[in-house]
């Protein structure tokens, strides 16, 4: 018996049928994007404060 066929296999262990190739791509992928996506918002603050003439010391109130 062996781990190759899932007997006497170390917990934890599963041998994917197809690989983990495209699991990992696409995770990997998904990582990138949020991450992308965050900094981009964080280059955009400043100007979006800027243009509600927002900024340190300003209090921020709802639009009424």
């Amino acid at each position: 018996m062996n781990a190759e066929n899932g007997q006497d296999a170390p917990i934890g262990y599963y041998n994917a049928p197809h690989g983990v190739a495209a699991a990992e791509r696409a995770l990997a992928l998904g990582a990138f994007a949020i991450g992308t996506g965050e900094f981009a918002i964080m280059g955009m603050l400043p100007d979006m404060a800027r243009n509600r003439s927002a900024g340190p010391g300003r209090s921020c109130r709802p639009a009424a």
